[in-house]
């Protein structure tokens, strides 16, 4: 859940105080407007309100992205108040397994995703496309086409494409956990940093292992109990108990995206060098406008640089960089590779740095970055 300070996007979970307007129910999706103070209604730009805080919990884009899919405000809501459900819609990927719901025709029809996205000709949203199961063969209602594109290839009438509010993830059986004292430098209750979307986050490690599932096998993982709650649960996964904690402090991360607490140094530019090239950062005309200091880094925007995170490397290009809000450096890389549980868009601290493909931005410290050299394979 983003905090209604640092978000772009809301949602209005309470009735507002002295204000008569209609069609304003909770459930409703709302967006920042020029002001803080303000926002403005989804789909009627003539109203706009003052925000009240404790009517309105802010939203990530991806949430916001999957509730705008839902046309109603009453699901919207139920959705979002049932945070394994908004939950699963963020975390599915191509090929997971789904059961149809909220469909009477469909209801308990299984099947597997083939397409998570915008639906062109159709509004705004991100929808599900999913291809039955071969014993629900024929109760679909195309071959992977939707309104005269193409989003995948199955037989025919075995393909549907329906928002969340008729999706929920398919659990499978006989999980399989490894736990583990230690995954490299990180220990059990090592104090560590994330860096997310809204800026560093604090953490406790208090479990470190493996999980194979029938579908993937998500290895050096550590669950990490968060100061803030930026969680999704208590350290519960998959039905299994991994750790304990308060609500929504605990979450699940690759140990990729993690660092030593010890090893994030506040405004620490020692990595740089005098003859370091430095320039101020202008985003293009598809993000908003502003100038901030860069760091004194070995690159620059533009560079193509290795990511150092621990047992590899791996490989992108920077599109940004800056401070965070406590004065700590930070390299904004567009990675070569997507990754759905580390990455975002190129949001950063609640601002958008740079824009690209959804789970392929990074943001990390420069000390983990390095210029890629023609002794590099990529």
């Amino acid at each position: 859940m983003a905090t209604a300070q640092s978000s772009l996007f809301f949602i209005l979970v309470k009735k507002l105080k002295n204000v008569n307007l209609e069609n304003v129910c909770p459930g409703s999706l709302w967006k920042e407007c020029t002001t803080n103070e303000e926002v403005q209604k989804v789909g009627s730009e003539d109203i706009s309100v003052l925000r009240q805080d404790f009517a309105f919990e802010g939203l990530t884009k991806t949430q916001f992205e999957l509730l705008l899919a839902v046309k109603t405000d009453s699901d919207r809501l139920n959705i979002y108040q049932d945070h394994a459900w908004i939950n699963e819609g963020r975390d599915l990927v191509i090929h997971d397994k789904v059961r149809i719901v909220n469909v009477q025709c469909l209801d308990g029809v299984t099947g597997n995703i083939r397409f998570k996205g915008a639906l062109n000709n159709f509004g705004d949203g991100i929808m599900f496309g999913i291809e039955l199961e071969k014993e629900f063969s024929g109760k679909g209602t195309s071959d992977g086409i939707f309104r005269g594109e193409r989003y995948f290839t199955c037989e025919n009438n075995c393909a549907v494409f329906y928002s969340l509010k008729c999706v929920r993830q398919v659990i499978p059986e006989g999980d399989s956990f490894r736990s583990l004292n230690y995954i490299s430098d990180f220990l059990l209750n090592s104090r560590v940093v994330w860096i997310s979307d809204l800026g560093p986050q604090y953490g406790w490690i208090r479990w470190l292992g493996d999980i194979e599932t029938a579908e993937t096998y998500i290895r050096e993982h550590a669950g990490v109990e968060f100061d803030n709650p930026i969680g999704n649960g208590t350290g519960r996964y998959r039905g299994k108990q991994l750790f304990n904690c308060e609500k929504n402090h605990a979450s699940l991360v690759p140990i990729a995206g993690l660092m030593l607490a010890d090893d994030y140094e506040p405004h620490d530019s020692s990595y740089g060098s005098q003859s370091s090239r430095t320039t101020v950062f202008v985003e293009s005309n598809d993000a908003a406008q502003s100038v901030e200091p860069e760091p004194e880094v070995r690159f620059k925007v533009g560079d193509r640089v290795k990511v150092k995170m621990r047992s590899a490397f791996r490989f992108g290009v920077v599109r940004w960089l800056g401070r965070d809000g406590y004065e700590n450096d930070v390299a904004g890389i567009e990675m070569d590779d997507l990754d759905i549980q580390c990455y975002t868009d190129g949001s950063f601290a609640g601002q958008i740095k740079f824009r690209c493909m959804e789970h392929k931005a990074f943001f990390v410290s420069p000390k983990k970055c390095y210029l890629v050299t023609d002794k590099d394979a990529v």
